[in-house]
């Protein structure tokens, strides 16, 4: 079952709170293709590889050693079974994705861990500041109230007494 905390399954009762991975096996597949396939790589190269795997071993330990009955660290070891260098093009999409979906559970975490202290803040959607931030630019750009932003009332001006 897992923890109330997260999503990782519980250890013979134990929460467990936090994984890692150990990939072994990766320079076998690697030296191999270098016979078939040869490439000059340079220092400072960023290079892309897509992998294959199977996980041969799951073990977990305490994340304080002091405290062997306390919260868990599930260890995975996968042995590499398949890998390749690719194109960034092939991947950049998919990592991009990647990062998207990692920057948004850190800030789901840190809002966690804010409101877990007594802190709230406030949600304000990107698209709406991005659109009160272009409307504010234009507005300058044209000279005040010459431009009504959509997420703005209208001005309006008391007439000239006469």
């Amino acid at each position: 079952m897992p923890s109330a905390a997260n999503l990782l399954p519980d250890f013979e009762g134990l929460a467990v709170v936090k994984s890692t991975a150990k990939v072994t096996n990766t320079g076998d597949g690697l030296s191999e293709s270098q016979d078939l396939d040869p490439v000059a790589l340079h220092h400072g190269d960023e290079v892309w590889y897509v992998g294959r795997g199977r996980v041969t071993q799951v073990n977990h330990r305490p994340t304080n050693p002091d405290f062997p009955d306390g919260a868990q660290m599930r260890q995975h070891t996968i042995k590499t079974e398949d890998l390749m260098l690719v194109e960034e093009g092939e991947v950049s999409a998919l990592m991009e994705q990647r990062n998207e979906l990692r920057a948004a559970q850190r800030e789901t975490l840190q809002r966690a861990r804010d409101a877990a202290e007594g802190q709230e803040r406030l949600d304000v959607q990107a698209e709406q500041l991005a659109a009160e931030q272009a409307a504010l630019e234009a507005e300058k750009a044209e000279g005040a109230g010459a431009t009504i932003s959509p997420l703005r009332k209208p001005r309006t001006r008391k007439p000239i007494a006469e």
